[in-house]
């Protein structure tokens, strides 16, 4: 099986799970066009050919448990931080209101459980450990807001839960699907969970400097929201009254000053370390085209725009 083949199953096991029933589907239709990059499938699938072929079933219903649970915790966040938009487009919430939007949330969360289920060799465990790994990180992400005291450990911390925490687990998933020893669980472990942390940080460094029509998003979105990212960390080490124009959300001379300081490069310098301890990691991996290919997309992430 190719990974576009494979990613095609996902998208159609995926509608399956919202046109269910009938009498609900103008109550999902919002989620239908939510189907994202499927970057979780496709290091899930990577990683699950690093030593045996997996059974494609399997493959399968793992892959679309990530992508369900990902825009799960994406409903479920932008209930939270009451977003009208993601991404450009109108939020779920803001579509279908906020309760029905708890719902659906809740039904994808539901549906993720029930494809993890299915496959034995996969411990449902340490699913249901991702899932408190994200909603404490959005806990965490609340309790931060306008903290200007936030730490780069604390920082850290609320990332590697919302966000690394799925994507270690894609990979390690892939590992066990793969039959992996325990030794290449680890591994693949620990390169999910660095590469997770970059991709995170990378988001961030975006909403500052991004292109709005490449990122899909208005820039200084965390701004406005009040969170406090790893730019604007390092920015006040350097600049403490960078402070005041983010809590005034002033986002062009807040960007104009932080320009003015190296919290940019500190930031694409943290990307870069992390991203080549994560390739370093899989080393110890059979030397394959799988693995190769992970590297690829690890190394992706540095030149990423959206």
């Amino acid at each position: 099986m190719q990974v576009n083949e494979y990613i095609q199953d996902i998208k159609k096991t995926f509608l399956a799970d919202l046109t269910y029933n009938s009498s609900l589907n103008h109550y999902f239709f919002a989620l239908q066009s939510s189907f994202g990059k499927c970057v979780r499938p496709k290091l899930l699938f990577y990683s699950a050919h690093t030593y045996k072929k997996p059974d494609t079933s399997s493959l399968i219903n793992v892959g679309t448990a990530l992508e369900l649970l990902h825009l799960s915790s994406l409903v479920h966040d932008d209930i939270m931080d009451h977003a009208d938009t993601r991404r450009g487009e109108p939020s779920i919430p803001a579509v279908l209101g906020y309760e029905k939007a708890v719902g659906a949330g809740d039904v994808l969360l539901g549906k993720a459980f029930f494809h993890i289920s299915s496959v034995s060799i996969v411990p449902t465990s340490l699913f249901a450990l991702v899932l408190i790994d994200i909603w404490e990180g959005q806990l965490e992400e609340c309790l931060a807001i306008s903290n200007l005291s936030l730490t780069k450990e604390a920082y850290q911390s609320i990332i590697q839960k919302k966000t690394a925490s799925l994507i270690r687990f894609s990979c390690v998933a892939g590992g066990h699907l793969s039959n992996a020893p325990d030794e290449g669980i680890l591994a693949l472990g620990h390169f999910g969970e660095r590469v997770g942390l970059a991709f995170q940080i990378v988001d961030d460094l975006l909403d500052y400097e991004g292109d709005e029509k490449t990122f899909g998003k208005c820039i200084g979105t965390d701004v406005k929201e009040g969170k406090v990212t790893l730019p604007l960390i390092y920015a006040l080490e350097e600049d403490a009254s960078i402070g005041t124009l983010f809590l005034n959300n002033e986002f062009t001379r807040l960007l104009a000053a932080m320009k003015k300081t190296t919290a940019f490069d500190r930031c694409r310098k943290t990307v870069e370390e992390l991203t080549l301890d994560a390739c370093g990691a899989l080393l110890t991996l059979p030397d394959t085209p799988f693995r190769a290919e992970l590297i690829a997309r690890a190394h992706s992430l540095l030149s990423r725009k959206k």
